[in-house]
């Protein structure tokens, strides 16, 4: 019977905490739903907490006022560069650490894991002067995909994964003849798909929603990512709390999606990650 009313409280202190945590989501939705002059009238407002007739004319309002479609294929072609190129240059870096024995391997290993702890903030100022300044990458794509294509974090991670895989599957394709380019390809990667898909996400999010590097290295309205946009909107007069809200939902939405369909191998490869060292 104890153990009956334990679990029972852990679910009720479950469901709270997700609520507490859902609740800015949930208050966002229903005020983008809401005319602009009763956004913040009817922050105390139960009766309003479910608005009916739904009002979507806040979302076409963003459309008309700003360019929402550009800074929304910006952004995804920043994070999707970001995810895809990354992979596979994280990947190859990280399964090098675990598989090849390398002079000073273990020292170069340490030396990368240390390179977590840097803030990026840290490293902006000179990738700006770097990159922008003397590559001439400001106002353009690669400009603000190139720092983040290689990352501490992901290297650290997907080693750890690698270790964790038994060897005999690339012991064997070594001694059928396979160079270690195909063994990475053909054998590695697919079996480290969980832990693959769980960095892709973290970036996907963290990306999604970064403002300061995009903020140094663009200056046109033409290569504005959606947090930038959502920044100049939230400025752009008359204020318009409604659509202000319309515009959060909808840069919000592509990251819940990605989250919701791949949460599963986040919590899979953040289980298996530390199992062998």
């Amino acid at each position: 019977m104890n153990s009956r009313l334990r679990q029972i409280a852990a679910c009720v202190l479950a469901l709270l905490g997700g609520l507490v945590f859902l609740f800015p989501l949930l208050w966002m939705l229903r005020s983008s739903l809401l005319p602009h002059d009763q956004v913040l009238r009817a922050l105390t407002a139960w009766r309003q907490l479910l608005p009916w007739p739904p009002r979507w004319e806040n979302y076409a309002e963003v459309f008309r006022r700003v360019a929402f479609a550009r800074t929304l294929l910006v952004s995804l072609g920043f994070t999707g560069v970001i995810v895809v190129v990354g992979m596979v240059i994280n990947a190859a870096c990280a399964y090098a650490f675990a598989r090849l024995r390398l002079p000073g391997g273990d020292l170069l290993f340490a030396v990368v894991a240390a390179l977590i702890i840097i803030p990026f903030e840290a490293l902006a100022l000179p990738l700006f002067i770097m990159l922008g300044v003397h590559g001439g990458l400001m106002n353009s794509l690669p400009g603000l995909f190139l720092p983040y294509l290689a990352k501490a974090f992901n290297i650290f991670l997907i080693r750890q994964y690698f270790l964790s895989l038994p060897a005999e599957l690339e012991e064997a394709a070594r001694v059928e003849g396979a160079s270690w380019f195909r063994i990475f390809f053909q054998v590695a990667l697919p079996l480290a798909k969980p832990v693959l898909a769980a960095c892709a996400v973290l970036d996907f999010m963290l990306h999604w929603s970064e403002y300061l590097w995009p903020l140094i290295m663009t200056n046109r309205p033409d290569f504005e990512t959606i947090q930038l946009g959502l920044g100049h909107f939230y400025t752009l007069p008359p204020i318009q709390w409604g659509g202000i809200m319309a515009y959060s939902v909808m840069a919000t939405l592509p990251m819940m999606l990605v989250f919701a369909f791949f949460q599963r191998y986040l919590v899979l490869s953040m289980a298996t990650a530390g199992l062998k060292q």
